[in-house]
């Protein structure tokens, strides 16, 4: 039929820009990584992800935001991974606290399994933070060398690669030039425009 053949107009996701500030690049001489999802089911990889940092040599905290039914499961799993005091986590992290929880990291971290689209990561990108991500679907549609890091999902070595990668070419990411994107591609002026293609 004639609705077939029409090309498909993309709506993007629509992020507030104003509640998300850049951030001062962190000088920490620790590296601060972030992770925030739901707890509820194992989709978002948290399990792989502490089972990743692991095999990293490097000092590091990771900041865990989310709630769930499997938070104390991933409390124990750090702890039998002896990386618990490597640990902070949150439990919920309200959407008002998401740029607070941004402004303590040098880069996000999304280990899914799967996703649909991923909106905490340009929330981090609006942030001004660079991101590690699995091709899990949506990072795909967004992630590139500018932004960030796009891993095999399900892959400890391939997301250990990515995130001693991003620890090593980090000073090579620009704040302003991850934020530009993410305004380009997710703001409410680019939702307008693609709507009046429909």
């Amino acid at each position: 039929s004639a609705f077939i053949n029409k090309q498909p107009i993309v709506i993007p996701n629509i992020i507030d820009f104003e509640k998300f500030p850049v951030l001062t690049r962190n000088n920490d001489a620790t590296w601060q990584i972030g992770f925030l999802g739901s707890l509820n089911g194992n989709t978002k990889g948290l399990d792989i992800l502490l089972n990743t940092l692991v095999n990293v040599n490097t000092e590091f905290v990771l900041h865990i935001g989310g709630a769930g039914k499997l938070l104390e499961e991933y409390k124990v799993l750090a702890k039998r991974l002896k990386i618990e005091d490597k640990c902070i986590f949150y439990g919920f992290v309200s959407h008002v606290e998401v740029p607070n929880f941004m402004k303590r990291l040098h880069f996000f971290v999304s280990a899914s399994r799967f996703e649909s689209f991923g909106m905490v990561m340009v929330e981090a990108m609006a942030c001004g933070l660079p991101v590690v991500a699995t091709a899990s679907g949506g990072p795909s549609d967004f992630i590139n060398s500018a932004n960030g890091i796009l891993v095999d999902k399900e892959n400890i070595p391939a997301l250990q690669h990515g995130i001693e990668t991003m620890m090593k070419n980090y000073q090579q990411y620009d704040p302003d030039q991850i934020r530009a994107f993410a305004v380009k591609n997710y703001s409410a002026t680019t939702f307008v425009e693609a709507s009046n293609k429909v």
